[in-house]
C-alpha cells in the first residue's frame, strides 16, 4: 500500500510521513519512499507527555530508527499543545545530532462540547513558543489541530527573527528496539540463539544483553518476525545469506546490529539503517 502511494509522489519536493503511532508503519512508509519516489522524508510521531506512542513505543527509538533510514528531519505533531510538546522535544535533542527536529503542535488542549473540539490558544501565544523550540533543536515549525492561517502566519513571523545557529554536532550511534536504546559502544551481545518454537521464551529470558539471533532460512525469518516483540533490547541479526538478511532487516521494527560475511551486507545494512559489526 505504501509503495503504491509513494509512487504517486515522484513530482513532489518532499514526503511528509506524519501522525505516526507505530514504528512498523513509519518504517514501511520510509522504505517505500526510498524505493520509489526517492524524496527527502520528514517524519513525525504523536505521543503522550512521557514520549510514548499509543502502542508503547518511545519517540526516542523512533528518532534513532528514522535517522538510520535517512530521514531528512524528525519530530512531533498533534497530540498536545506547544508546552507539552516542548518537554518531549527536549528529551529528543541529545539523540538528534545534526538531524533537524520538527514541531507541529496543536493550538493547546481542546475543550469538547456537542461532539466538537474547540481550541483556544491564540496565534500570539503559539508564536511565543518558537524561540524555546528553536533552542531545543527544532528547525521546522508548523501547527496541527486547531491552528489556522493566522497561527501559521504568527509562527512564521517569529521564525523570521530567529538568529542563525551552527548545526548541532553528530551524536553517539545507537541501536534501537521499539522501546529501548543502547549505545553501539556499550552494547553487549548474547550468544547466538536459534530460531525455534521457543524463540519467544528465549528472548524473554535475556534482559541485560542484546540478543543475537541466527537466521538460516525463510522459516527463521518468519519466526523472528513473529517473536521479535519478546526482545526488550535491540537485537543483533546473524545471517550470512544476503537475501535472508534483507528479509530479516525489513521485518525488524528497530535498528539492529548485524553480523554477516555475505558480500554486499555492508551496503544492505546502510540502506535499511542497520549497524554492521566488524
Amino acid at each position: 500500500v505504501y509503495t503504491e502511494q509513494m509512487a504517486e509522489f515522484s513530482s513532489c519536493d518532499a514526503v511528509m510521513i506524519e501522525t505516526n503511532m507505530t514504528i512498523s508503519d513509519a518504517r514501511a512508509a520510509m522504505i517505500a519512499a526510498k524505493k520509489t519516489c526517492k524524496k527527502p522524508m520528514l517524519v513525525t510521531f504523536t505521543c503522550d507527555a512521557d514520549g510514548r506512542t499509543m502502542t508503547g513505543a518511545t519517540v526516542k527509538s523512533a528518532l534513532v530508527i528514522a535517522k538510520s533510514l535517512g530521514a531528512y528531519a524528525f519530530g512531533l505533531n498533534c497530540g498536545a499543545g506547544p508546552e507539552e510538546m516542548l518537554s518531549v522535544i527536549k528529551t529528543l535533542s541529545p539523540y538528534a545530532g545534526d538531524l533537524p527536529l520538527i514541531a507541529k503542535p496543536n493550538a493547546g488542549l481542546p475543550d469538547v462540547s456537542s461532539g466538537e473540539a474547540h481550541y483556544h490558544m491564540s496565534p500570539e501565544d503559539m508564536a511565543a513558543f518558537v524561540a524555546p523550540f528553536y533552542e531545543a533543536g527544532v528547525r521546522i515549525f508548523g501547527g496541527c489541530c486547531g491552528t489556522t492561517p493566522a497561527h501559521i502566519r504568527a509562527i512564521a513571523n517569529a521564525v523570521s527573527s530567529l538568529p542563525e545557529k551552527e548545526p548541532q554536532k553528530e551524536c553517539t550511534e545507537y541501536l534501537a528496539s521499539e522501546r529501548e536504546l543502547v549505545a553501539v559502544d556499550c552494547a553487549v551481545f548474547s550468544d547466538e540463539i536459534a530460531c525455534s518454537e521457543f524463540l519467544s521464551d528465549d528472548l524473554f529470558d535475556i534482559i541485560d544483553m542484546c540478543p543475537t539471533i541466527r537466521i538460516l532460512s525463510d522459516e527463521d525469518v518468519s519466526l523472528f518476525e513473529e517473536n521479535q516483540h519478546a526482545a526488550t533490547l535491540p537485537v543483533c541479526i546473524a545471517c550470512d545469506e544476503l537475501s535472508l538478511l534483507e528479509k530479516a532487516l525489513i521485518s525488524y521494527n528497530g535498528r539492529a546490529a548485524v553480523r554477516s560475511s555475505a558480500e554486499g551486507a555492508e551496503e544492505l545494512c546502510s540502506y535499511y539503517g542497520a549497524y554492521i559489526l566488524r
